[in-house]
C-alpha cells in the first residue's frame, strides 16, 4: 500500500512540475510578445495611419515580427473602419500575403491555428478570401465552420449560401452563439437563404433563432414563413406573432386571430397574437379583440385592451364602451388603458 501511495505522490509531483514548467514557458512567451509589441507597434500604427490618410503610398513590412504586429494592428483597425478606408486597408493586407498565409493556416493540424486563420480571413473579408473561407465551412471544428460561414454570408455569392445555412443548422447545438451570428449575417445579406432553416425537421433552436432574426430585421419577404410558424409550438408561435406585428403584415390578421382565440394555446402566445393585431392596426379585427376583453386570462384581456386604441376609431369606441361594462375586470382594464 505504501509503495502505491509513493507512486501516486511521485506522479502528482511530476504533473505539478510539468504544469509549472508549462506556465513558465507561457509567461515567457507572453512577455516576449509584449516587449515586441511595445517596440514595433508605434511605428506600425503610424504607418497605417499615414496609409489611410493618403500620405503613404503603400504599407511595407520586413521581418517576421513586423508582419505579426502589422496584422494585429490591421485587424484592430478593420474592426473600426467602414467604406473606402476599410476596403483600402483590407486590400493592402491581401497584397502583403496575409490571405495566402491564413489559407495555409486553415489546413493546419492544430485547431487554434485554424481558428485564428478563419478569424483573419473573416476580418479581412475581401473577395480574395472567398475560396479559403469556402474551405473553412467544411472544417471539422464548429468554430472554424461558423466563423467562415459568417464571413461568406456577407461576401460570398448566392451559390454558397445554402452551404452557409447548413453550417448554422448543423452547429447550433454545439455553438449556439456563433450559429446565431451566421443566421444574422444571412438575414442581412441573403434573406432568402433563411427559409430552409424554418422547416419542421430543423432543430427547434435554429428555428427559434431564425424567427427572431426575421422579426428583428423585419424581413417582409419572409413574413409567410412566420405565418406558418403560428401553427407550431407555443414558444415559436409567440415569437412569430411578435415578428408579424413588427413587420406589419396585414395578411396575417386571420391567422393571428386564430391563435389569439385558441384556448389550447399558452397565455403568452395568445397575448402576443393580440398585441401583433394591434401593431398591424387591423381594424377588421375590432369585434374579435373586443370579445377578448372578456377573457378569463388576464394577459389576453390586457393585450386586448392595449390593442383596441390602435385599431382606429372603432377600436377606441369599443374600449370606451368596455369602460362602462358591468363586469368589473373588463371595466378596470379598459379604464386603465384610457387613463394612460
Amino acid at each position: 500500500m505504501t509503495v502505491v501511495l509513493e507512486h501516486i505522490i511521485y506522479g502528482m509531483l511530476a504533473v505539478i512540475g510539468a504544469l509549472v514548467v508549462a506556465d513558465a514557458a507561457i509567461r515567457a512567451r507572453l512577455d516576449r510578445e509584449a516587449r515586441r509589441d511595445r517596440r514595433l507597434r508605434p511605428a506600425i500604427e503610424l504607418a497605417v495611419g499615414e496609409f489611410l490618410a493618403g500620405t503613404r503610398a503603400e504599407l511595407e513590412v520586413g521581418a517576421s515580427d513586423e508582419r505579426t504586429v502589422l496584422l494585429k494592428v490591421g485587424m484592430e483597425a478593420l474592426g473600426d473602419l467602414i467604406g473606402s478606408e476599410r476596403d483600402r486597408l483590407a486590400s493592402a493586407l491581401e497584397r502583403l500575403g496575409y490571405i495566402t498565409q491564413a489559407g495555409v493556416g486553415l489546413r493546419a493540424r492544430r485547431r487554434a491555428v485554424r481558428r485564428r486563420a478563419a478569424e483573419v480571413l473573416a476580418t479581412i473579408a475581401t473577395p480574395g478570401t472567398v475560396a479559403a473561407l469556402t474551405v473553412g465551412i467544411a472544417d471539422r471544428d464548429p468554430m472554424v465552420r461558423c466563423t467562415s460561414a459568417r464571413a461568406l454570408a456577407g461576401i460570398g455569392g448566392d451559390q454558397v449560401q445554402a452551404d452557409v445555412a447548413q453550417v448554422a443548422r448543423r452547429d447550433v447545438a454545439v455553438a449556439p452563439g456563433p450559429a446565431a451570428a451566421v443566421v444574422l449575417a444571412l438575414g442581412g445579406h441573403h434573406p432568402a437563404a433563411l427559409g430552409p432553416l424554418l422547416v419542421k425537421e430543423a432543430d427547434p433552436q435554429i428555428r427559434a433563432i431564425t424567427v427572431t432574426v426575421i422579426s428583428e430585421l423585419r424581413l417582409v419577404e419572409l413574413a409567410p414563413f412566420l405565418q406558418v410558424c403560428l401553427d407550431d409550438r407555443d414558444e415559436l408561435a409567440e415569437q412569430a406573432a411578435r415578428g408579424l406585428g413588427g413587420i406589419g403584415d396585414v395578411t396575417a390578421t386571420e391567422a393571428l386571430l386564430g391563435l389569439a382565440c385558441d384556448p389550447r394555446r399558452t397565455s403568452a402566445a395568445r397575448a402576443a397574437a393580440v398585441t401583433a393585431i394591434g401593431a398591424i392596426g387591423a381594424s377588421s379585427a375590432v369585434s374579435v379583440v373586443e370579445n377578448l376583453l372578456r377573457s378569463d386570462d388576464w394577459s389576453v384581456r390586457n393585450a386586448a385592451a392595449m390593442a383596441l386604441p390602435r385599431l382606429g376609431q372603432a377600436g377606441l369606441a369599443a374600449l370606451r364602451f368596455a369602460a362602462a361594462s358591468p363586469l368589473t375586470q373588463v371595466q378596470e382594464q379598459a379604464e386603465a388603458v384610457l387613463r394612460s
